[in-house]
């Protein structure tokens, strides 16, 4: 099996217990093997797109992964995207982290 397919009736469980059985994300989450973030992220992805319980009959996996996960370029609301260089620069500066400290880390390692 898929590991979209897998994915896909993931979500619709997760749609399912929060919808007909009102269980909260932590009981979602140990009910489908899934961390609670992912249990948000999949709530928020379908509020977002309008997908609701019960999912329409004639919806395949592959028309819940479009509404779901949609392709195009446009982040869903909520939703960061990468920092510019000028923001991880300062970032660094400001919690005493150095580039040298990064570079040097995996050298470290391999010396073990």
């Amino acid at each position: 099996m898929a590991a979209e397919s897998l994915s896909m009736r993931t979500i619709r469980e997760v749609l399912r217990l929060k919808v007909e059985k009102k269980l909260s994300n932590k009981k979602i989450a140990e009910s489908c093997n899934i961390v609670r973030s992912t249990v948000r992220d999949y709530l928020f992805r379908a509020e977002q797109s309008g997908v609701t319980w019960p999912l329409p009959a004639d919806w395949y996996d592959s028309i819940l992964e479009q509404h779901v996960f949609p392709t195009d370029s446009v982040p869903l609301a909520g939703q960061r995207g990468m920092p510019s260089p000028e923001y991880i620069r300062k970032e660094l500066t400001r919690k005493s982290v150095t580039l040298r400290l990064l570079w040097l880390e995996p050298r470290a390692s391999s010396h073990l």
